[in-house]
């Protein structure tokens, strides 16, 4: 039996609000159970919500496990607080199914409880797809910005982790304006999302295959995402063509590029890693 569809569409009740992000989710009660709710009416604006259902989809697309999501509308009822006081504004919103688990403490002792490692590859190439740089980005003046809240791993047993994609407002744009910025650098040769606790667990047959499927990307595959977006999170027209472009010529500069930018290129598929103990 297929797994059902989650779709909640109502928002019935505040559970927790102003949670401290960029974005101030709210973790809210629906017609199918909690979830984390992004809104209009945040700090950067709606543009953000289209660039996290647009990252996450994408996301998916690759093979990497992700929270639940879907778009959901809000009329203003409940009412619902940002965490700097403001009410968020009726109109459709972003939600992610709630789940258990917790932020990656930054060990290498953590991510060895990870059953799905490869995935780290996986969500290194779609952060280094998307330009995404809320969770690992190395700034020109030399700190990284790092954010081991945006690397989520579910609880799947007492001892067992599952590395979930999370948390794309600032892929593309860093939060800026979608509609001035999408068709900029999309041969961007800089690496993102790499921790460089990442990359002893990082594995070239993953990286092939990502490799392969990106190349295989087309408009066709892009368009339907790009098309769900609501008109009030405000990507005109002309922005969403730029954007399934950007999209695909992207892929096609990574499925050539990504095993070189994480420094795989000589390492054959054989090779194991050895770990450092901590």
């Amino acid at each position: 039996m297929s797994k059902k569809h989650w779709g909640p569409t109502v928002i019935k009740d505040v559970i927790k609000c102003g949670i401290q992000s960029s974005t101030s989710p709210v973790v809210v009660g629906t017609d199918e159970g909690l979830g984390y709710f992004k809104a209009l009416g945040n700090q950067y604006g709606p543009q953000v919500l289209a660039c996290e259902f647009v990252g996450t989809s994408l996301a998916r697309l690759l093979g990497i496990p992700t929270f639940d999501f879907c778009i959901i509308p809000y009329n203003g009822v409940p009412e619902i607080h940002l965490a700097d006081g403001r009410l968020v504004e009726s109109g459709p919103g972003f939600i992610a199914k709630e789940e258990q688990g917790q932020p990656w403490d930054g060990t290498k002792k953590m991510l060895k409880k990870i059953s799905n490692t490869n995935d780290i590859t996986r969500l290194v190439c779609v952060d280094t797809w998307t330009r995404n740089q809320d969770r690992y980005f190395q700034r020109e003046d030399g700190e990284p910005r790092k954010n081991l809240d945006n690397v989520f791993l579910s609880f799947e047993s007492k001892h067992r982790l599952t590395l979930k994609a999370m948390d794309f407002t600032h892929a593309f744009t860093n939060g800026g304006d979608v509609n001035a910025k999408i068709t900029r650098e999309a041969k961007d040769d800089q690496i993102y999302g790499l921790f460089p606790e990442f990359k002893g667990f990082l594995d070239k047959e993953t990286a092939c295959q990502l490799c392969n499927k990106l190349k295989t990307i087309k408009a066709r595959q892009i368009q339907p995402i790009i098309d769900q977006i609501p008109r009030e999170w405000e990507i005109d027209a002309a922005t969403r063509n730029a954007w399934v472009d950007y999209i695909v010529s992207r892929a096609g500069f990574l499925s050539t590029h990504f095993i070189t930018m994480i420094g795989l290129q000589h390492m054959t598929i054989q090779n194991n890693f050895q770990f450092d103990e901590e």
